[in-house]
Parts: structure tokens; C-alpha cells; sequence
């Protein structure tokens, strides 16, 4: 199934690079056979880098993994999870209740609520970082899911980038670095659009209206907030660059127009220049975008920050502390922390698959995404499971007893005296549900005597 290239209403006389896009988009092709060589356990998608014991899936314009293959990356406070294609979801707190973008939950289409764009200036030529976005048949992307890190290379027409998504250690932001070479003959100048849609909350229909976004022209950040949420109406999410911006924009009308296609904004697509406006029409997101020069056989690169406060006051501390150290200094932070609670234990068998999910993927799995996250595709709850985290932290205890040590602490707060339990709660507000279930109990009991033996 084609999941890239959907059927377009597009008006043929809006731009010479509309009119380029909808041919290529209503042209049949089949993609380009991807090879896996190099890789072990090549399935026809991916395989595992066997050096690096990374994740890489490698995929044309118009094909796309059976379902999304994502990478969780967070702390325990923030986080964000990211597909092969490039489709991303960010949270906040709470993966459940504050979401800083759509989680999307459709295996199908997996629609992007973060989107990265380029226009060449001189051509109106367009490409995307992003598979999920790729409107080029000639294009071809890598994705490198590896601990704390995504990374998705592309290459068509005489440029070649590389996104890699990360988090910014302990602070409450993601960074996306976008590595851009120009190896053609010519100069390129280029303008690299950041688009958030927001939701705020859980339910992006009922929060848009109510988003109040502001622009800071000192310190060149969006920053929007919800002040009608419950819950988070103190909070302050921002979107910045570590680049001069060019234009911005808080209208989702503005930056699609008539398309309303993310694969197609007529800004991209068109006049290129957003409006500077903090209207949202109703309909909010937050666009950055920024002007890179690229002469010929030159690279450069543009990092985003995606990031969220306790108060407005704060962000603009927490921006400074992002652009002080540099995307390499933080994708090092990143990398000694996963390695350090990895390389406690590491197995060598001679079955290399057994070594490769023991040794990484399973403890990455259950510390980033079952510990830190709780949420994954399928499920954005931001709960702590009464049985579940005691099950996850077991698996922990040769790499951090402490995890499980606090899980049993918690675990045991949620018991009442009539002999039943939280079988879930929410770790701010408490909520969740008490059921008689009786493996909970259970569990408590062989996690604390496993622990002690531990």
C-alpha cells in the first residue's frame, strides 16, 4: 500500500513548484528496491548495524514499514517517540494528559504533527527530511533508531540531509538537528521550515481554540500555553533555533492555505514567507522558519528546540541553557547516559540476535519507554501500572536496583485497608482505578523478596 503519495485536490495554477509536485504525486511509480546489505536480520525494511547494534531502516518515496517502527526517547520528565518515517509525537509531564502534539495512534497513515520542509529559494524546488513528507520519487532515506537517538538521512537532487532527533539531557526540550550538504555545482539557498500543531493537553478540538501564542523578538522563540486547561494552564510550551529567524507564524490557515495537505503547505510550496503574525485563527501551530546559504560542496546545519516550562518566565532560561552548549555536546550527553546503564550487563552468545536484544534493546525498551515514557504507539497513558511497572522493574535490577526499589515504595502507597489496589494511577494527580485484581498483589510481594535477594 501506497501511504505516501494520497491523492491531491491541488489547483494546477498556484505555483510552478505546485504544479512540479502534483505531477510527481499523481504519477504511478513503484519505489526503488531498498538493499539491505550490511545489515544483519535483514527482514525487506531493516536490520540491526552490526558494529553499532543500531536499529537502520532503509525506505524509498512511497513505501513504509507494515506498522510504525517507532524509538521512545525521553527523561522522566519529557519525551517524544519517533517512526521510521519521520513522524513524531511530544509530550510533556504526562504522556496522556499533556501533549505538546498529536499523538496519533493510526497505523495506517501515521499522520506527522511535526513537519520539517526545505525550499530552494532560486528553483522552488521542495524536499523533505522526512519520509513521511517525501514527494520525490528519486529520494531515498535511511532511519537509525539507536539509544536516546533517531536519525534519518536522505539524499536526492544534488543535496543530502540528516535529522536526528534527541533529548537535551534532563532538560524539558527535544532538540531536531537538520544537516544539510550541498553537493552539487551551484550555490543553494535554502529556507528550512519547523512546523508544531499543537494540542496542549489531550484533546486538540477542544484545547485549539483557547491557545494563546506569543512571539519574542529578542530572544526569536514562539511560546504558546493553554490558560483554560485544568490541569497545565500554568505551562508554557516554546518552539526556537539556534538560527536568525526569517518568518514565523501561529495559523495552521496560513502555513496549508488551500491545501490544507501537510505534505503540501502552500507557504512551502509558494510565497514562502510566513506571516508574522501570533493570530491563530482559532486553528493554532507555531512555524519557524530560517534562511541557510549553501554554496557549492558546504554543509551546514539547523537545530529546533521543542521544549515546555513550568511558567513563561522560565523559557527563556531554559532556551539559553539549550543554545549554550552546542547539538554535538548533547547528543554526547545522551550517549554516555545509555551507555552507562547499558554496559552493566552485556552478554556474548553465539546467537548474535540474543546478544543484540540483551545487551541493548530490551533494558533500553523497558527503562525509556515503560518507565520514563509510558507511552508508546499504541498506548499514550502516562500511568504507572500496579503489576506492569513492578514486572518492568524486575528486568532492571542488575542495572539500577534503585528503579525497582522506588517502584515497590510506590506500588505499596496505592493498597487500601479493604484489601484491594490501584490498579493504575496518574503519578500528579493520583487518579486512577482500584480493582480487586489479584496478580497485582502478587507482584508486589515476588518484587520486593526478588529485590531483597538481589
Amino acid at each position: 500500500m501506497d501511504r505516501s503519495l494520497n491523492s491531491l485536490a491541488v489547483n494546477p495554477i498556484l505555483s510552478t513548484s505546485k504544479r512540479l509536485y502534483q505531477a510527481k504525486a499523481s504519477r504511478s511509480f513503484v519505489p526503488k528496491v531498498i538493499s539491505g546489505e550490511g545489515l544483519h536480520f535483514w527482514n525487506g525494511y531493516g536490520g540491526f548495524d552490526p558494529n553499532s547494534g543500531d536499529y537502520v531502516i532503509r525506505l524509498a518515496t512511497g513505501s513504509a514499514t507494515p506498522q510504525p517502527w517507532i524509538n521512545v526517547i525521553t527523561n522522566p520528565e519529557f519525551g517524544f517517540h519517533v517512526s521510521a518515517e519521520g513522524a513524531a509525537f511530544t509530550w510533556s509531564k504526562n504522556s496522556r494528559d499533556y501533549q505538546l502534539t498529536p499523538w496519533s495512534n493510526d497505523p495506517v497513515t501515521n499522520r506527522p504533527g511535526e513537519a520539517f520542509y526545505v525550499r530552494d529559494l532560486l528553483s522552488g524546488e521542495t524536499f523533505a527530511p522526512q519520509p513521511a513528507l517525501s514527494h520525490d520519487t528519486d529520494a531515498t532515506y535511511q532511519t537509525r533508531h539507536a539509544p536516546g537517538k533517531t536519525t534519518i538521512a536522505m539524499e536526492a537532487d544534488g543535496l543530502s540531509s540528516k535529522m536526528t532527533h534527541i533529548m537535551a539531557g534532563s532538560e524539558p526540550a527535544k532538540l531536531t538537528q537538520i544537516e544539510i550538504t550541498n553537493s552539487g555545482s551551484q550555490e543553494r539557498r535554502l529556507r528550512v521550515f519547523a512546523y508544531v500543531e499543537l494540542v496542549l493537553g489531550n484533546d486538540r478540538a477542544r484545547n485549539a481554540p483557547y491557545i494563546d501564542i506569543k512571539y519574542d523578538s529578542e530572544t526569536q522563540l514562539l511560546t504558546a500555553s493553554n490558560p483554560f486547561s485544568m490541569e497545565f494552564s500554568g505551562r508554557t510550551a516554546f518552539l526556537a533555533s539556534d538560527f536568525q529567524v526569517q518568518s514565523f507564524t501561529a495559523s495552521r490557515g496560513d502555513f496549508f492555505g488551500k491545501t490544507q495537505n501537510i505534505k503540501m503547505p502552500e507557504v512551502v510550496t509558494g510565497s514562502a514567507t510566513l506571516n508574522r503574525s501570533t493570530d491563530t485563527l482559532g486553528d493554532p501551530c507555531v512555524v519557524l522558519a530560517c534562511d541557510l546559504v549553501m554554496p557549492a560542496g558546504t554543509t551546514r546545519s539547523i537545530t529546533f528546540m521543542l521544549g515546555d516550562a513550568n511558567k513563561a518566565s522560565d523559557v527563556a532560561d531554559i532556551v539559553a541553557r539549550l543554545r549554550t552548549k552546542n547539538f554535538d555536546d548533547w547528543e554526547a550527553h545522551g550517549s554516555e547516559k545509555w551507555e552507562e546503564f547499558l554496559s552493566t550487563i552485556q552478554v556474548e552468545t553465539p546467537d548474535e540476535a540474543f546478544n543484540l536484544m540483551v545487551n541493548t534493546w530490551l533494558p533500553y525498551q523497558s527503562m525509556a519507554c515503560r518507565i520514563e515514557a509510558r507511552s508508546a504507539f499504541y498506548q499514550a497513558s502516562g500511568a504507572f501500572g500496579f503489576r506492569d511497572q513492578l514486572q518492568d522493574t524486575a528486568s532492571l535490577l542488575m542495572h539500577n536496583p534503585d528503579v525497582a526499589r522506588a517502584q515497590i515504595l510506590s506500588a505499596a502507597g496505592r493498597q487500601f485497608i479493604e484489601g484491594d489496589v490501584q490498579h493504575w494511577w496518574l503519578p500528579a494527580s493520583g487518579a486512577g482505578v482500584r480493582t480487586t485484581i489479584s496478580d497485582d498483589i502478587v507482584w508486589l510481594g515476588y518484587l520486593t523478596s526478588h529485590y531483597i535477594n538481589a
